[in-house]
């Protein structure tokens, strides 16, 4: 259990985020992915959007697969009306 949480927030540590904006559907969030390992690895993305109080009203998912010892681009999307201040958080990568 304790493996599986120290892989989680490491891969946490290395998922970047660098973009958080409205699209004509709704709202896209976009960062950058690294494998700091030796085998291929598959991530998932988890994105919360919020209301700046911090209220869920919207989630997406992104599936990436990284090389060893390199970074990918990730993009997660979701349709919803989203209000202009809507704010992207990243909640998971694993």
């Amino acid at each position: 259990m304790l493996a599986l949480l120290a892989a989680s927030i490491a891969a946490l540590a290395g998922c970047t985020h660098s973009g958080c904006k409205a699209t004509k559907d709704g709202w896209q969030a976009d960062g950058t992915a690294t494998n700091p390992g030796n085998k291929q690895t598959d991530y998932t993305v988890t994105v919360f959007f919020t209301t700046t109080g911090g209220t869920v009203i919207g989630t997406g998912q992104s599936k990436v697969t990284v090389k060893p010892g390199a970074q990918q681009a990730w993009t997660v999307s979701s349709v919803f009306h989203a209000p202009p201040d809507t704010r992207c958080v990243v909640r998971g990568v694993g």
